[in-house]
């Protein structure tokens, strides 16, 4: 059958003639930003768990796979028309199917490495490279790079010792701890082709990666100071943007072609952008922690201590990226201990312990955010609109939000009647 694209009103209508709603989606797991889409686990009474996707603009999501409990079904990536699918048990077993939601087609590519934790998902999706699709799969504390073709013969680990990276359109790029040092790799999704694109320059013991058009973004932290480094994972794409003698870096962001950094040092934190030599802001006060720090646009928003008489707090501050345009939300009543941050459209979505707010970048004004609790802190967001779990009439489903009270709501299971039989196999 034809794809029906559902990008406009007279589409969607076409596409009801062929489809039903067929319920609330309820128990929403595991969201993943894939191919442009999101798929998550969830359930529909009386069909039972499954894998879904969305298009994130649609108002229903497609059930992909029908799950066997207990077995829990969480996507790994894209090839094509298929979609690679984790299948984890009770025993924190795992093995990576290759599913084909058209036809109904299923087939067992290879076994993952065993969690040790009950339905615990092991698997974190960078990307397709070429005609491969390239992941991550946790092992106890650190990360293999997988890649696969979408055969059993295709499937395989390609580096280990990995911990982070992001996938470019030619290759992955990947931070690989080595003694003492971080390496970083470039890989095609083979053992032949993945080389070692550059060394860190000193001792290195943690790392914070970013994506920005065709590089991958890395701020290294060294026992006193660190590196940013930016890279399309070959030796001559990689060069060093920025590095300090001290302070631990506490977040990353990109905009454009600019890195940010968030460090701190004793008594104070400071914001610093990759084409300037001395921080752009420094803010007063102890800063122990990682903190949510975003891009929207041509802004940042960002966490940092301040002191407010002999108290530090910690408040939310919007920038963009100069010392003049950076200003405070609020004052030190506006929010509790901060829990989360998103980047949602054209705002800032902010929880704390008590409320869900939508921040404006530019003006710094504050509102009430119809965004559901959890999915402002553990939603996935594609193309400004982000799908993650709220609750509703029947308890916890899956639901969809652009940050504005009519386009936030409930996801229905839409159950296309010409793919049924496929579903249900």
């Amino acid at each position: 059958m034809k794809r029906i694209s559902y990008c406009a009103v007279g589409l969607a209508a076409l596409a009801w003639a062929t489809a039903t709603a067929a319920g609330t989606i309820n128990q929403p797991r595991n969201p993943r930003a894939i191919g442009g889409k999101v798929y998550f686990t969830g359930s529909v009474t009386p069909s039972g768990p499954g894998l879904y996707v969305t298009d994130a603009a649609m108002q229903s999501a497609r059930r992909v796979f029908r799950s066997e409990p207990p077995l829990v079904d969480t996507a790994a990536g894209e090839l094509g028309t298929r979609v690679l699918v984790e299948r984890s048990d009770q025993f924190g077993r795992g093995t990576l199917w290759s599913i084909d939601p058209v036809g109904g087609g299923r087939e067992q590519l290879a076994p993952l490495p065993s969690s040790g934790l009950p339905d615990a998902p092991r698997t974190q999706p960078l990307g397709p490279v070429g005609t491969r699709s390239l992941f991550l799969v946790s092992v106890n504390s650190w990360q293999q790079l997988w890649s696969s073709d979408d055969t059993a013969v295709g499937t395989h680990v390609v580096l280990d010792d990995v911990y982070a990276g992001c996938a470019l359109p030619q290759r992955g790029v990947v931070a690989r701890r080595a003694g003492s040092r971080f390496t970083v790799w470039g890989s095609d999704g083979t053992l032949a082709g993945s080389t070692q694109a550059f060394a860190t320059m000193q001792d290195t013991y943690r790392v914070h990666a970013r994506r920005s058009g065709a590089f991958c973004y890395f701020v290294f932290a060294r026992s006193a100071g660190w590196e940013l480094w930016r890279s399309d994972g070959t030796a001559n794409g990689s060069n060093v943007l920025a590095q300090s003698t001290d302070g631990t870096p506490r977040g990353l962001a990109v905009i454009g072609s600019v890195a940010y950094v968030i460090d701190a040092v004793p008594q104070r934190a400071r914001l610093w952008r990759s084409d300037a030599v001395q921080p752009v802001r420094s803010h007063d006060g102890d800063f122990f922690e990682d903190a949510p720090f975003e891009a929207v646009g041509n802004r940042l928003a960002y966490f940092a201590p301040y002191l407010y008489g002999s108290q530090t707090w910690t408040g939310l501050f919007v920038s963009d990226g100069t010392a003049a345009g950076t200003q405070q939300v609020g004052n030190r009543f506006t929010f509790g201990p901060i829990r989360c941050a998103m980047a949602l459209g054209s705002t800032f979505v902010v929880a704390d312990i008590e409320r869900v707010s939508n921040v404006d970048p530019v003006t710094a004004f504050l509102t009430p955010s119809p965004v559901p609790e959890y999915m402002a802190c553990a939603g996935t967001v594609v193309n400004g609109v982000a799908v993650g779990s709220g609750f509703g009439v029947t308890g916890e489903e899956a639901w969809r939000s652009d940050g504005s009270e009519a386009g936030t709501y409930a996801l229905q299971e839409a159950r296309d009647l010409l793919f049924v039989s496929a579903f249900e196999r």
